[in-house]
């Protein structure tokens, strides 16, 4: 679903998408890949990277690359059309993915299609699911260990020391206008903020999928708060780990 809204800078949906599905071989991806970290969408259509695969692999690509420009055509289609389109009929993974469902995996796909009902677009649902809570198992190990959770599920709790990732424009909320986005990216940043008793740590990336990323739409809105409110340097652990700290932004 990631990759039917941008699959060119969806580096991660990709992995995660040939996990599922390995439509390439090994060779295939040393030969895209290459050198680089890992691979992109921008080497499925790079020539140079093409011509390294003989006739019989470049089939198996031309087969992913088919998927991904039926997932670009059908990016504006309604959640739940879209994902009857993937599981259940028409896409090339459909049959895929059934051949390896078992009743309960039935079940829970019959009610992630009806939560798809709620949202008109898929932009829209992808952030219904980045949003949703649900209990972390590690929060019931001790307070001392470090938690991972998202926002929604940190309402209510507190911490001495909170980090923030991810603020940056390559995590914006898809939302259909820019006063939405700053409205819903205000909300959630002030309950994370307001988890953190002694220490805020604000983190955010240079780049992400090889393009230069900035701090989020938030973050720039900042610019005109005293800067003594704000550490753009490593801040003094020893200091903070006896409690004499305040908020804190890290940069890389």
């Amino acid at each position: 679903m990631r990759l039917s809204q941008n699959y060119s800078g969806e580096s991660l949906a990709l992995r995660e998408f040939l996990s599922v599905w390995p439509m390439l071989s090994q060779a295939v991806l040393r030969n895209l890949v290459g050198e680089a970290p890992e691979l992109l969408a921008d080497h499925l259509f790079d020539r140079e990277r093409i011509a390294r695969l003989d006739a019989g692999e470049q089939v198996e690509l031309a087969l992913l690359v088919d998927m991904l420009l039926q997932l670009d055509e059908h990016k504006a289609d309604a959640p739940a059309v879209f994902l009857n389109w993937v599981l259940t009929k028409e896409a090339a993974g459909g049959l895929c993915f059934q051949q390896q469902w078992s009743p309960d995996a039935k079940d829970r796909a019959v009610r992630f299609l009806k939560m798809s009902e709620t949202c008109a677009d898929i932009a829209s649902f992808l952030d219904e699911l980045d949003a949703m809570s649900g209990e972390d198992p590690l929060s019931q190990i001790g307070h001392e260990r470090v938690q991972l959770m998202t926002l929604h599920q940190a309402k209510g709790l507190e911490f001495r020391l909170v980090f923030m990732v991810g603020m940056d424009t390559s995590n914006t909320l898809r939302r259909p206008s820019a006063r939405q986005r700053m409205g819903e990216e205000r909300r959630l940043a002030y309950v994370g903020c307001m988890r953190a008793t002694d220490v805020l740590c604000v983190l955010y990336s240079q780049t992400c999928a090889g393009q230069q990323v900035r701090p989020s739409g938030l973050l720039q809105a900042c610019a005109h708060l005293p800067s003594s409110l704000f550490c753009r340097s490593a801040p003094d652990w020893a200091q903070i780990a006896v409690g004499s700290s305040t908020g804190v932004e890290v940069t890389p």
